[in-house]
């Protein structure tokens, strides 16, 4: 495997220090769902240029702590924060993605370029959709978190991509995720009862194409984010990992 390209690493590195940016921001974002004793809560805030409105998806758990430090064992952590950004788990549990593949991945264990389908609704009214994004996971084995995982639009392996759908996706509508989407899980809390918390912010800037007005589909968002937020907490407790909802502080 070869090294990744110099274009597709400065292109994550502009959508790492946009991610952080808006994770850093503190003003500026609405409340859009709030549930399980505010364990999730959805807020999007305008995006750039009166584009696509970026949507924040942030979810309260707690694992085993293990040790004296009450520090979550470091796998089962980054099993957690895998069970979300490997498209290989979510389409086993997500009901959105129809298909996913992995097209290439780089030396360094870190970047990659993937792409996935999503399923249309409303017997075709809406068409599928599919994208294509280069990827950085910043999670390696022993590592403790924080973890990341940031994407960004990546046009130059569309073909492939396209190769790998039906009738060569000429019935799907092309997707981008704008810079400045990923996941982060972070330890929340040193809390000393022997379990461990963390938050996991998903978040998102995404153009889905097509012609459906801005205010259907931002109302979708809120509810896919929802709905995979919560669906990785059912789908690893399915397999046995010990991972429970955590009410916000003074809910």
């Amino acid at each position: 495997m070869r090294e990744p390209p110099a274009g597709l690493v400065q292109a994550l590195n502009d959508s790492q220090a946009t991610l952080e940016a808006t994770l850093a921001a503190g003003e500026g974002w609405k409340v859009r769902l709030k549930e399980r004793a505010g364990a999730l809560v959805v807020t999007s805030r305008a995006g750039p240029k009166s584009g696509p409105v970026i949507v924040r998806g942030a979810l309260r758990v707690s694992l085993p702590a293990v040790g004296a430090d009450g520090e979550a064992d470091s796998e089962l952590a980054r099993r957690v924060f895998e069970e979300y950004v490997l498209y290989e788990r979510r389409v086993v549990w997500d009901a959105g993605i129809a298909s996913q593949t992995q097209i290439r991945a780089y030396a360094d264990g870190q970047h990659s370029v993937n792409a996935y389908e999503v399923h249309g609704a409303a017997g075709g009214l809406v068409q599928a959709r599919y994208f294509v994004e280069a990827r950085r996971t910043l999670c390696a084995e022993g590592q403790s978190p924080p973890y990341t995982n940031v994407c960004v639009d990546w046009t130059l392996d569309d073909a492939e991509a396209m190769a790998t759908l039906p009738k060569g996706g000429k019935k799907h509508i092309r997707g981008r995720n704008l810079p400045g989407s990923g996941l982060v899980m972070r330890r929340a809390d040193g809390r000393t009862d022997g379990r461990a918390t963390f938050e996991i912010s998903m978040v998102g800037c995404s153009d889905l194409g097509g012609w459906l007005p801005a205010s259907v589909t931002d109302r979708a968002t809120y509810g896919a984010y929802r709905d995979i937020l919560l669906g990785g907490v059912e789908a690893l407790k399915g397999v046995g990992v010990d991972v429970r909802l955590e009410p916000a502080p003074g809910a």
